[in-house]
């Protein structure tokens, strides 16, 4: 009867026990199944660029799984969305979760390349490399970080290996010609490069004097690194061409490198004095640099060398407004604008600058802000920017129906114009309407724009 007893016993427990099992396999099969369908859906909505919703999904995710998937898709969907700084963050978690360093390595260096923390992606190159020296992503990365640290013979010796095990790459073949003065490589870039190669160089073997336009083709691929390299190629040769110590220095100036830029287009200035691109470039270093004094001489040079440029004065404009004397704003922006009666840009550069700074205004019987949206308007009724611009006025003077109106006509020409939404957040925001509102503000930051 014991035996009896006992066995009853144990069929009774191994039935709770098979009970548990079976509720708990019921309970992962039910949330493995979840976690598959948020992916789906979060995957839906980085396809459709919504980014804010897709990121709310994985975070989500992160709260109730421990897997490293969500981490890992956020990592990528930061990098997508352009924060790639955030992305770094997401991707550390992802490690912390046990991702594997295949699942790590790729990912890491195009958010330090995308986030240009050059000296980052150069360590975390020379580990991957150091493993798989042929890895051509880590050999990019290795080239675009010397490059941004302006290392220019360190990149033209990278960028041989990595033109090596890429040999079609159009990056590598650009770098790695113009680094080492190699035609046969940059005709193979673009019909553009061969047509600049042709017409400096005909013969196709000296490229000494092909340098300088090449790096002018740079400037105007915003490629600042390599025109920095470029230039720095030109002043071996000749070490007093003030075209390339000019643009030299706005390249570095691009990279950050503001002492070594003020150097070279002091030295600019001193070989072409008679330049007023020299000195309007000076000094806008200057007011990078906080050389208040120094820059109201050095542009004001520029202006006096150019007196029908409007560059100089939306320079001046711009100094004076940081130095708080906004009746001299006034005087330099309309200079500007008289300077250029047809140029759409400078009137809509004039009316940011009211706009951004808080200056707009209407009540004054001759508001330069005013008349610079106005005049946009004038110039280009139908260009979603203009439009925008107008509708941002009309937040200033409590217009919120004018204003939705407007930035509802830009959005029509330009659905992608984040400010535009963001603006017409601030107009929901005051008219009591907070579920509209916070729609456009998740549709600027979707697009890119989380406001001033």
């Amino acid at each position: 009867m014991f035996w009896l007893s006992s066995c009853r016993v144990l069929r009774g427990l191994m039935a709770v026990f098979g009970a548990i099992c079976f509720l708990g396999l019921s309970t992962c099969t039910s949330q493995s199944a979840t976690s598959k369908q948020q992916l789906v859906t979060a995957e839906n909505h980085l396809a459709a660029g919504e980014y804010t919703a897709a990121a709310t999904i994985y975070k989500k995710m992160l709260i109730s799984t421990t897997t490293p998937i969500p981490a890992l898709r956020l990592a990528g969907l930061y990098q997508t969305w352009g924060q790639p700084e955030i992305g770094l963050t997401a991707l550390a978690e992802a490690e912390r979760r046990g991702a594997t360093q295949s699942e790590i390595d790729s990912l890491k260096l195009s958010l330090l390349v995308d986030a240009g923390l050059w000296n980052d992606a150069e360590n975390t190159a020379l580990v991957t490399l150091y493993d798989d020296p042929q890895n051509p992503q880590a050999l990019a990365t290795l080239t675009l970080s010397q490059l941004h640290k302006v290392e220019c013979y360190l990149a033209a010796e990278t960028a041989t290996r990595w033109q090596a095990v890429a040999p079609e790459n159009k990056d590598a073949l650009k770098i790695r010609g113009i680094l080492h003065s190699d035609a046969l490589l940059l005709h193979k870039v673009s019909p553009e490069y061969t047509s600049i190669l042709d017409s400096c160089s005909p013969l196709g073997s000296d490229l000494s004097n092909c340098m300088l336009p090449l790096g002018h083709n740079l400037l105007r691929e915003s490629n600042w690194a390599l025109a920095a390299c470029t230039f720095k190629q030109v002043l071996q040769t000749d070490p007093t061409s003030p075209d390339a110590h000019t643009w030299l220095g706005e390249a570095l100036r691009r990279l950050g490198y503001s002492d070594q830029a003020e150097e070279h287009l002091e030295l600019a200035t001193r070989l072409a004095p008679d330049s007023p691109l020299n000195w309007l470039l000076l000094g806008t270093t200057y007011i990078q640099k906080g050389k208040s004094e120094e820059t109201e001489e050095v542009l004001f040079t520029a202006h006096q060398l150019d007196p029908y440029s409007p560059a100089p004065c939306l320079a001046i404009a711009e100094l004076k407004a940081q130095q708080g004397k906004y009746n001299e704003v006034d005087i330099w922006n309309k200079a500007a604008l008289e300077r250029t009666p047809e140029d759409i840009d400078i009137w809509k550069t004039v009316a940011r600058l009211y706009l951004e700074r808080n200056l707009y205004q209407e009540t004054t019987p001759d508001s330069v802000g005013q008349y610079a949206v106005m005049g946009a308007v004038a110039l280009a009724p139908e260009d979603a920017e203009t439009l925008m611009l107008q509708g941002w006025s009309r937040l200033y003077i409590d217009d919120m129906p004018g204003a939705l109106f407007l930035l509802g006509k830009a959005l029509v020409l330009r659905p992608d114009l984040a400010q535009a939404h963001y603006l017409q957040g601030l107009a929901y925001q005051a008219t009591g309407e907070p579920e509209k509102a916070q729609d456009a503000f998740i549709r600027a930051a979707d697009l890119g724009y989380a406001g001033p």
